[in-house]
C-alpha cells in the first residue's frame, strides 16, 4: 500500500524528511511539481515522483501571480498535473498533503482519485494564511473534506478548532528527529569569567525574534558579560538585523555566518554552551504555529535552550529545563540567561533534554503515530 506525500517543491524542509525516514510501514512517495537540486543532496530520498514538464507553464504562472504579483491564491489550481502523475499508480491508500494550502489544492485530486486526504499544518499556514482574502472559506472546505488534520502540538490543535475544524478531526503528531544522526555531548557548565558562547539558528523572519534577541544581548554586553554569539541563517529580515547590530554596537559580539547544512549545524553546535531561540508573534500576527524543530535537535545534541513561551515551545522542552521568557521581552530573556548561569550542573540539563527528545520526539516513534492514523483510513 502506498502513501503519497504532496509537496509543491521537493522537499524544502527537514521535518518532512525526518518523518519520511522514520516510517516502517507502507511504501512512501513524494509527489511534487518542482525539484530544487540542492534539496536532493540535503534530503536524499529515492521515491520521488515529479509532474510532467508539460505542466511547467502553470507552475510559472503560479509563481508569477502569487510570489511576484502578490495574489493570495492560485488562479489556476493545476490539481490535474498531480492527477496525470498518479492516475496509473496502483494501491495508493492515502494522499498526505504537507501544509494547509497544499491540502486545499489537493481536494479535487482526492475526489477524482477517490483516495482519503490527510493534511498536516505546520505554522504559517495556520497563523498567516487565514488572514489572506478567501482562505478561511477555503479552509472550511478543506476541513469538511479532509479525513484528518494533523498538527504538532496542543497549541496548534486549539488554533485549528478556532479556525473551524471539528476537534475530533485534529490529531497531534509531534515533530520527530533522527536520533542516530545527532551525537549527544554533555555540556560543561559555564564558569564565571568565561566567554558565554551562544548559538542561534533560524531563517530571518520577524517571528524568530532576532531583534528582541539582539536587545537582550545588548543588555548583557553593556553590563560587562563576555559573549560570543553566532547566528546561522538567511532571510528577508537580514538588513534589519544587520542595521540593529550596527546601531547597538554589537559587531564585536555577534557574527552572521549564513546558511549551513544540517551536518554543519550539528558540528558547529559542539563549540557552544547553549542555544538561543526567542520566537515571538510577529507584528503581522505571524507565528511558529507549533515549535521550531531546531530546538528539539539542539536538545538531542546536549545544548541547554533559552527561549520563550511562544506557541508550543513549552511543550517540546522538559519543564525542569524551562528557561523561557515571555514573548518580546529582552529583560525577561536576560533573566533566563542569569537563571541558567546560576545552575552549577549543566550536565543534568543536557541529560534531561536528551532523555525528553528520545521519549517524545524520535522520528521512528512520531512516524509510527502517523502510520497509525493512516491505518484508520486505508481501505484494503
Amino acid at each position: 500500500m502506498k502513501i503519497i506525500h504532496l509537496r509543491d517543491q521537493y522537499l524544502r524542509v527537514s521535518f518532512v524528511y525526518f518523518l519520511l525516514k522514520g516510517f516502517r510501514k507502507y511504501e512512501h512517495f513524494v509527489a511534487c511539481r518542482e525539484i530544487i537540486p540542492v534539496d536532493t543532496i540535503l534530503y536524499p530520498y529515492k521515491n520521488i515522483l515529479k509532474t510532467s514538464p508539460f505542466f511547467a507553464p502553470f507552475l510559472f504562472l503560479d509563481k508569477l501571480l502569487t510570489v511576484k504579483l502578490g495574489f493570495s491564491a492560485r488562479l489556476i489550481n493545476d490539481w490535474w498535473s498531480y492527477y496525470f502523475l498518479l492516475r496509473k499508480e496502483k494501491n495508493i491508500g492515502i494522499l498526505h498533503a504537507h501544509m494547509g494550502t497544499q491540502g486545499y489544492y489537493a481536494i479535487k485530486l482526492s475526489k477524482k482519485l477517490n483516495i482519503p486526504l490527510i493534511v498536516t499544518f505546520y505554522g504559517s499556514d495556520m497563523s498567516d494564511v487565514p488572514k489572506l482574502p478567501g482562505w478561511r472559506d477555503r479552509y472550511h472546505l478543506l476541513f469538511e473534506h479532509a479525513s484528518q488534520i494533523v498538527v504538532e502540538g496542543q497549541f496548534m490543535k486549539s488554533r485549528m478548532v478556532e479556525l473551524g475544524c471539528e476537534q475530533e478531526k485534529v490529531s497531534v503528531v509531534k515533530i520527530g528527529v533522527p536520533l542516530d544522526h545527532l551525537q549527544f555531548r554533555e555540556r560543561n557548565s559555564w564558569s564565571e569569567g568565561e566567554v558565554l558562547k551562544i548559538l542561534m539558528c533560524a531563517n530571518f523572519y520577524p517571528k524568530k525574534g532576532y531583534l528582541t534577541a539582539l536587545k537582550a544581548i545588548k543588555i548583557m554586553a553593556d553590563r560587562g558579560d563576555k559573549l560570543e554569539v553566532v547566528i546561522i541563517g538567511e532571510g528577508p529580515q537580514k538588513v534589519d538585523i544587520l542595521n540593529l547590530i550596527e546601531r547597538l554596537e554589537l559587531g564585536h559580539v555577534v557574527s552572521l555566518i549564513g546558511k549551513r547544512s544540517l551536518d554543519e549545524i550539528y558540528t558547529l553546535s559542539t563549540s557552544f554552551h547553549l542555544f538561543f531561540h526567542p520566537s515571538e508573534t510577529a507584528p503581522d500576527g505571524g507565528s511558529e504555529g507549533g515549535a521550531p524543530t531546531i530546538i528539539i535537535e539542539m536538545q538531542a545534541l546536549g545544548l541547554p535552550v533559552v527561549s520563550t513561551t511562544h506557541a508550543d515551545i513549552p511543550n517540546i522542552i522538559p519543564p525542569e529545563n524551562h528557561f523561557l521568557a515571555a514573548e518580546g521581552d529582552p529583560k525577561g530573556l536576560v533573566a533566563q540567561f542569569d537563571k541558567l548561569k546560576s545552575i552549577p550542573d549543566w550536565g543534568s540539563i543536557s541529560a534531561r533534554g536528551k532523555a525528553f527528545v528520545v521519549k517524545e520526539h524520535s522520528n521512528e516513534r512520531c512516524s509510527g503515530v502517523m502510520e497509525e492514523i493512516y491505518s484508520r483510513f486505508i481501505v484494503e
